[in-house]
């Protein structure tokens, strides 16, 4: 069912974006965990150098 969803362009062209856009916001929050887990190890690791953890977080676009 869900390849004839992505067959129909026109008819679901609104429901595909909604679709890849919720794909996105999960990749995005997925992101924005790991940089939290990173800079909570970071910090239980050496709390005093929680600066260094910043580099692997990148801002959103």
């Amino acid at each position: 069912m869900a390849m004839e969803k992505w067959n129909v362009w026109n008819a679901k062209d609104t429901e595909n974006r909604r679709a890849a856009t919720n794909v996105a916001h999960a990749k995005g929050m997925a992101s924005r965990l790991a940089c939290a887990a990173t800079e909570a190890a970071a910090w239980i690791t050496n709390s005093m150098n929680k600066t260094r953890s910043r580099i692997f977080c990148k801002p959103p676009i």
